[in-house]
């Protein structure tokens, strides 16, 4: 009896040892796991390009001077070039991204940007809408300039700004034609006040002159009257932030002159 119970004690000290080896490994198995699972995210997350520290933190326009810059002819706005930055990697740099004019013509490009060339990759799938500042240089010295680059800026953003250089095209063909029409005058005034709020609102006002000349509006109010044009001397008034940047003089007769207009409108009796 004695030796049967020295059995049965023996057995269950086995049973309990082998329980307690069984879950001792799999906690181990699953610490084991776990550890291989956390790496392989570390990992991951160390290799991705968009790992932190490898884009840009915040959307904005991005300058960045540019290298090997070519001798390309400008836009219709002087002193600049609108095109796509796009990145093209190669053996001497994976981060290098061209600037090309619209023309398909080179520009320049800017050297091992990573964080430019991986938020391009990233946001606009290696490509987005540019345009360069040219500097004004001496006769024999090869150009230089600074390109602005719209990363990470919502589309309608990016839209604004192409606009942008849509209307100042279109201001400066209407300005360089030797007879201008009332009605392209008011245009330019028209597109004058979009221009100016949408490079305030990008905080690029001071990057562009778009300053106009003040005998524009003396010169309109005129042509207006001459022509009897009284509905568009009172959109003329609708402009009163120019008119008052005029001389007292200039912008006494201006003023005189839509009301005039007023007055043959019915509107002053």
């Amino acid at each position: 009896m004695k030796k049967l119970h020295t059995v049965l004690l023996s057995l269950a000290g086995t049973a309990i040892s082998a329980a307690a080896i069984l879950l001792f490994g799999t906690r181990e198995s699953n610490k084991n796991s776990g550890s291989t699972k956390n790496a392989s995210q570390s990992n991951k997350g160390n290799t991705s390009p968009q790992a932190k520290g490898e884009l840009y933190k915040t959307a904005g326009i991005k300058r960045a001077e540019l290298k090997d810059i070519q001798k390309v002819p400008e836009d219709t706005i002087p002193g600049f070039v609108i095109g796509k930055a796009a990145t093209r990697s190669d053996e001497h740099d994976k981060y290098n991204v061209d600037i090309v004019s619209n023309k398909a013509l080179l520009i320049g490009h800017i050297e091992k940007n990573r964080r430019l060339c991986n938020s391009l990759n990233a946001w606009h799938q290696g490509s987005v809408f540019s345009f360069v500042k040219l500097k004004e240089t001496a006769d024999n010295q090869p150009n230089s300039g600074t390109a602005y680059i719209p990363v990470g800026l919502k589309d309608s953003s990016i839209k604004k700004l192409k606009l942008i250089f849509e209307k100042l095209a279109k201001r400066h063909e209407i300005l360089a034609a030797e007879n201008i029409s009332s009605q392209k005058y008011l245009e330019i005034l028209d597109d004058h006040r979009i221009i100016s709020e949408v490079l305030t609102e990008l905080d690029l006002i001071d990057l562009f002159d778009i300053s106009l000349s003040k005998r524009i509006i003396p010169a309109l109010s005129k042509q207006l009257e001459e022509e009897k044009n009284w509905e568009g001397l009172l959109i003329l008034e609708r402009h009163s932030e120019l008119i008052n940047d005029l001389s007292e003089r200039f912008a006494a007769t201006t003023y005189a002159r839509i009301a005039k207009a007023k007055k043959n409108t019915g509107q002053i009796i």
